[in-house]
């Protein structure tokens, strides 16, 4: 955070809205079932499961598949990921510099302030 004062960048912090509930299951190696969920049971027999095709909050999986797509996003704009904190993606661009950082389902962006806003979008 130094850093980016002194060099007088800004940043810019993003909420990835319904992040967990983007990520697709299809053609993972495990399927994942869950019980129907109440008020719904008058819709199944009572002897059905459900097989999940998109994750769901709070599971293991949709924390992972949130990371792959966020992997994918940041390759697609061509940010490369940094091998201390994997957390940390940049990209030289000709306004300088600019750093994407990722924890959980957020996102914070730094740079010079006229890509910043480009970049957040």
């Amino acid at each position: 955070m130094v850093l980016v004062l002194m060099v007088g960048w800004i940043g810019m912090i993003n909420d990835v809205k319904g992040a967990f509930l983007k990520g697709s299951l299809a053609g993972e190696k495990e399927q994942m079932y869950m019980k129907v969920p109440k008020g719904f049971e008058m819709f199944y027999p009572n002897d059905v499961v459900l097989m999940l095709l998109r994750a769901i909050y709070g599971t293991k999986q949709a924390a992972m598949e949130f990371l792959k797509e966020l992997l994918e996003y940041m390759k697609d704009m061509e940010y490369q990921r940094n091998g201390a904190d994997l957390c940390l993606y940049f990209n030289w661009t000709a306004a300088g510099l600019i750093i994407w950082m990722s924890w959980i389902d957020d996102c914070v962006v730094w740079g010079p302030m006229q890509e910043v806003p480009k970049e957040s979008e």
